[in-house]
């Protein structure tokens, strides 16, 4: 027995049986006391104090993905255009970091590539824009992306 449902059940069937109706009050409780347990039990996010806690991570997965090509020179021309500052939050990396952050910055696709879905001229002013890494992550946290101008909204509220 492990739903609602079950219980459900049981109890119908107890009804059925003739037993006095003063003891099906108990055996419901029963019965829902014991479903709680179960999923009290089964439940990954209960420890009990005599449990330890651990975290694995490292485990190699293999992972197959679909890589578009990205043309490393209209990269370079779109931050030669923008200069590398991020063009939702205007972070400059070389200003924060000094000279390890000199010209870091992502490049984001206006209209993300995975919808064009062919190979296709890029106009590195007009499809290319740079942004930093977090305001990158954000732009593609819905689907379709957000615009640059919506981001730029959304942090300035």
């Amino acid at each position: 027995m492990t739903s609602k449902e079950e219980v459900k059940n049981i109890l119908d069937k107890l009804k059925s049986t003739g037993i006095d109706t003063n003891y099906w009050g108990n055996c419901q409780s029963a019965l829902r006391a014991y479903l709680a347990f179960l999923q009290y039990a089964n439940d990954s996010s209960t420890v009990l104090p005599d449990e330890e806690v651990t975290y694995v991570e490292g485990a190699c997965v293999e992972v197959k993905v679909n890589r578009f090509e990205r043309d490393q020179k209209a990269r370079a021309e779109c931050i030669k255009h923008y200069k590398p500052v991020c063009s939702v939050c205007s972070l400059d990396f070389s200003e924060m970091y000094g000279e390890i952050g000199k010209g870091f910055i992502h490049v984001h696709h206006v209209t993300p590539i995975s919808e064009i879905g062919v190979a296709y001229k890029v106009d590195p002013i007009r499809d290319l824009v740079p942004v930093c890494p977090n305001c990158h992550a954000m732009l593609h946290a819905k689907k379709p992306p957000y615009s640059v101008i919506e981001l730029k909204n959304i942090i300035q509220a």
